[in-house]
């Protein structure tokens, strides 16, 4: 099958997939995909969709951006267009001119199914519906999609899919495959890379920016108050204590933590031990519970945090 532009008063068949408005969802009810807490899969617990954290025996441990989008037959959604058009024109009638137009919405599950197929009545030619019927099932016939994933998170994604013919023939007119668009998928993307760990630690946060306590209405706070950081450090990141040659001591780590919660930055401000201190502020930046931020004037803002560890072994 050939992909031309199209040109005035040509036969032609067009399909085109686009992402429909629904929200994201990680299920078949179409429910907003955020907030969406303490869902278990696999191994793993997510605290929350847009977060970039998950947990493994109790312990967060921060996530890497990453995000694919949805593939068919190792391509890109448009590759869904050329592979139903081989099977429509097969089901056309030699030598006859065909023009019809409708639409098909269907569902893209996160396990890669396609559910929920259906005609749409408001976007489709109720005089040229001989082939709804056909269509229709070649479309549940789909094989297996790779989902949209972010965050090693698969989602489902809902799709239009857009078929017209004018005056098509088969074995004469030009089959025309639209460009599929990224934009829904890439401002998901944005979003959850808007309140990851990444984005913090990645952008630095002027000066400027950072409240100082006077001008603080809330400290920032660890989202989990059940938690006890020393006992958290203890358990999750001093590790170090089959290494010989360490003596009890203390380090002192200045914390920025951003206006979502993410540890900014960790700087040693005074440690017994410099190797000690380096290490706890780097594990600390890398895996650290999400936190309260702190709030001016009702406003998340970024603020710093400073603690004091008591290494004893």
């Amino acid at each position: 099958m050939s992909i031309h532009a199209q040109t005035p008063n040509q036969s032609y068949l067009h399909i085109e997939l686009s992402q429909t408005e629904f929200s994201y969802t990680t299920d078949s009810t179409r429910n907003n995909y955020y907030p969406e807490f303490n869902v278990k899969q696999d191994d793993y617990m997510f605290v929350h969709d847009a977060d970039s954290s998950y947990m493994v025996g109790g312990i967060p441990i921060a996530f890497k951006l990453t995000h694919q989008m949805p593939s068919f037959n190792g391509g890109d959604p448009s590759e869904f267009c050329n592979w139903i058009g081989k099977r429509i024109i097969d089901l056309l009638e030699n030598d006859n001119i065909h023009s019809f137009w409708f639409t098909v919405d269907f569902l893209l599950s996160s396990d890669g199914k396609v559910k929920d197929v259906r005609v749409d009545p408001y976007h489709s030619d109720k005089e040229h519906t001989s082939l709804d019927k056909n269509i229709l099932k070649i479309i549940k016939d789909s094989p297996k999609w790779v989902p949209e994933i972010h965050y090693w998170k698969r989602y489902c994604t809902p799709f239009s899919l857009h078929i017209s013919s004018d005056h098509f023939i088969k074995g004469k007119g030009t089959v025309i495959i639209g460009q599929y668009s990224t934009s829904y998928f890439n401002g998901l993307t944005y979003q959850l890379w808007s309140d990851s760990p990444e984005k913090a630690q990645n952008e630095v946060i002027p000066d400027y920016q950072i409240a100082s306590d006077k001008d603080i209405d809330e400290k920032a706070h660890l989202e989990d108050e059940s938690i006890n950081l020393s006992q958290w450090i203890k358990s999750n990141i001093q590790d170090v204590t089959e290494m010989v040659g360490f003596g009890d001591g203390e380090s002192e780590i200045e914390l920025i933590i951003s206006a979502n919660g993410w540890v900014a930055k960790a700087t040693v401000i005074n440690s017994y031990d410099q190797l000690l201190g380096e290490h706890l502020a780097y594990e600390l930046l890398k895996s650290s519970p999400r936190w309260v931020p702190a709030k001016a004037n009702g406003i998340s803002v970024p603020s710093k945090v400073r603690l004091t560890y008591s290494w004893r072994f």
